[in-house]
């Protein structure tokens, strides 16, 4: 399905994005260029800044399909319904807050918070300030503080975890003033925050350090973002995303509830899990979810789910559900093994075109009813009859999978039955599926088209780049929605140069161009023959990237080696194919890593990082900047460190040649609360700040090392 309703915008509250930066640095750059050409009126401008906005929400069908989310007939109701007070996803309108008693902590930093949750006792509640950004990775990654400035104890680095004591509110004010307060981490954490019984986390930004150049990554390196470590915890309202083993973890608790998040971007390759259940029991609804690999992984004897009233974006991508399998067998069907102790899937709106049920553990009980799906009921086959000895008696009463509607577009309301037929006749229909006597009415969408624009002249970003980090957090995300709310009045009025300041703004924070932007193109000039200030070189771009006139290409894509005028050529794709072509290449030959791919050289499980050294003459490539036919241009291939680490990743001797190729570290941000934690006050480290010793414990890293 196609969005069909183009004119959508402050839907759902977010101040986290992950937008493709050189598509949308080349959009912005382009329309610059076209104020007064293809752009000339307002309109155009406004028309132009929805669709940027849709290409970096990940929001998909919930434009569509977020306000017209449910169908009614006389007796039922179908799919995800806001309540008042209770809008999907959260946000604005949210009104079930923590009370507004006193509040004894009030956070503005990191040490507010690091002290906040040491002193906060059952019953208080600490308030994240406004929509203030803290990292905290300033303090998990160089460990704790306690008693390093005591000479005589060990000050070897001590393991930080965030945790929310028992009966303790975190809260933001999401929704209220504003997107709310965000807590992140820049750098590569195992757990972001961990909530022990009866604590609740309400009203705050929760966003990981992962982003898409982790999907290729090692499953042990995924971070989790939120633990859950009791009983009677709630998390509500708050927008959770970034990491990419999964978003919530929860492990041997009792009625935990979520509700009204959005929770998005969980996407780790094989993981990506929203939640992850084990032994537990889990009420969750209201929420929005959208770019998830797997919506619920669920394991153990006593996991109750109870999930209703919750919206997907239509665009998961791999299931909704994993029902993993005890060492119990069943006792009506024996030769199956028995998963969780129940499911309940009640009134949810799923525009996903993926399984619906991996089902390897039969469920003691399940109820798949009043649902909507996106598409056709074919389309959402549960792997149950796969299950040794199950047959379709289980939909009897068992696994009550009855009076969904399905596709969207032309409704039905379809159930399953022993009766129906293994190969319904009726192509719209899956196995023992069959259709209701029921009439519905159409979702009552909208569909809007805006005009489109086509440019005389494409223009690409100033520096192709595959690893974008921004200071500027969500600021450059909110200027199209600002060019829209402050100049949809003025409609078919000429554009003014104020809206090009804008445009220009966006670009410059995206790119993190600075000034380079209002120089790229003066940045030298002759003066009686003599050339003064930074100049092309062969006509080669600054930065590289797309017009370098020396990029090596292969169009191979998978592991090989290839021999190119009696030199080899190591095609290479994972960390052990890297490794073991740097340990063979003589002189001449090349390393080349094809673009798209991702090679982590750490190992957050054995706490490891692995190094290569090149022999002479050696090079390792990729093809950053290179015209594919249809007019896009490669970023190159990645070779990345995952843990912070006090050393180098590569290391060249006489003559290497390092080319086409993204080198990323680990900690991109500048840690500057870190740095005043250790050195001010006294910038040799003696007296009261810890110094060095405990700055080296978050292991400042590098990338190349340089020894020929």
């Amino acid at each position: 399905m196609t969005v069909k309703n183009q004119k959508v915008t402050e839907m759902i509250a977010t101040r986290s994005y992950y937008p493709d930066n050189n598509k949308v640095i080349s959009k912005l750059m382009t329309m610059r260029n076209a104020i007064g050409k293809e752009l000339k009126t307002y309109n155009d401008l406004i028309n132009e800044m929805y669709k940027l906005t849709y290409s970096y929400t990940d929001l998909n069908l919930l434009y569509d399909y977020y306000n017209h989310s449910y169908v009614t007939d006389d007796t039922n109701t179908y799919g995800a319904k806001a309540e008042k007070g209770k809008p999907l996803g959260g946000g604005f309108g949210y009104t079930d807050k923590p009370s507004p008693k006193k509040v004894p902590y009030t956070v503005y930093n990191d040490d507010d918070f690091y002290e906040a949750l040491k002193m906060a006792k059952s019953g208080d509640v600490i308030y994240v300030f406004g929509e203030i950004v803290i990292d905290l990775s300033d303090w998990i990654v160089p460990g704790d503080l306690i008693d390093f400035m005591n000479p005589d104890a060990d000050h070897s680095r001590i393991p930080l975890f965030f945790t929310v004591p028992e009966g303790v509110t975190l809260k933001g004010i999401r929704g209220e003033n504003g997107e709310g307060a965000v807590l992140k981490t820049t750098s590569y954490v195992n757990t972001m925050l961990t909530l022990k019984a009866g604590s609740r986390l309400s009203g705050l930004v929760i966003q990981g350090a992962d982003n898409a150049n982790y999907i290729n990554s090692p499953s042990g390196n995924l971070s989790l973002g939120i633990a859950v470590a009791g009983d009677n915890v709630m998390i509500d309202n708050c927008e959770i995303s970034g990491f990419y083993r999964s978003g919530i973890t929860i492990m041997d608790s009792k009625n935990v509830t979520v509700a009204s998040n959005y929770i998005h971007h969980i996407l780790g390759a094989d993981t990506g899990m929203a939640f992850f259940i084990n032994n537990s029991s889990v009420t969750i609804n209201n929420n929005v979810f959208s770019k998830v690999n797997r919506l619920i992984s669920a394991s153990g004897n006593d996991t109750e789910i109870t999930f209703t009233n919750n919206i997907d974006a239509g665009n998961l991508v791999s299931e909704y559900f994993l029902l993993n399998q005890t060492a119990t067998y069943d006792n009506d069907f024996t030769k199956a093994r028995l998963g969780i102790k129940s499911l309940i899937c009640k009134n949810n709106t799923l525009l996903s075109p993926v399984r619906v049920l991996n089902i390897r553990g039969l469920p003691l009980s399940a109820t798949i009813e009043n649902n909507v799906f996106g598409y056709a009921d074919f389309c959402y086959a549960p792997s149950l009859l796969t299950i040794n000895s199950v047959d379709a008696s289980v939909f009897n009463s068992r696994f009550v999978m009855k009076n969904n509607v399905y596709d969207v577009e032309n409704p039905y309301v379809a159930s399953k039955s022993s009766s129906g037929s293994a190969t319904p006749s009726d192509t719209t229909l899956g196995a023992y599926s069959v259709k209701e006597n029921v009439t519905l009415s159409a979702f009552g969408v909208e569909a809007v088209t805006l005009p489109e624009v086509t440019y005389a002249t494409i223009l690409q970003p100033l520096v192709i780049s595959g690893s974008y980090h921004t200071d500027y957090d969500d600021y450059p995300y909110l200027i199209p929605d600002a060019i829209i709310s402050t100049f949809s009045s003025l409609g078919d009025k000429k554009l003014s140069d104020t809206s090009l300041n804008y445009l220009t703004n966006m670009i410059r924070d995206m790119g993190q161009y600075c000034d380079y932007l209002d120089y790229y193109d003066k940045l030298s000039v002759e003066i009686d023959g003599k050339v003064y200030g930074a100049y092309k070189v062969d006509d080669n771009p600054f930065g590289g990237g797309y017009g370098y006139n020396n990029i090596i290409h292969y169009d191979q894509k998978t592991a090989i080696t290839l021999t190119e005028n009696g030199k080899s050529v190591y095609i290479v794709t994972s960390k052990e194919y890297l490794i073991a072509a740097s340990k063979v290449a003589k002189a001449g030959d090349i390393i080349y890593v094809p673009e798209g791919v991702v090679i982590d050289m750490a190992n957050i499980e054995t706490n490891t990082v692995d190094t290569i050294k090149l022999e002479k003459g050696v090079t390792l490539a990729s093809d950053r900047g290179y015209l594919h036919a249809d007019g896009t241009f490669s970023t190159g291939g990645m070779i990345k460190n995952t843990k912070t680490y006090q050393g180098t990743i590569i290391t060249l001797v006489d003559d290497c040649h390092v080319t086409g190729m993204i080198i990323e570290g680990p900690d991109p941000a500048r840690h500057l609360r870190l740095w005043d934690r250790a050195f001010k006050g006294k910038t040799d480290g003696r007296g009261s700040q810890p110094g060095h010793k405990y700055s080296y414990n978050a292991y400042p890293s590098s990338g190349i090392a340089i020894r020929g």
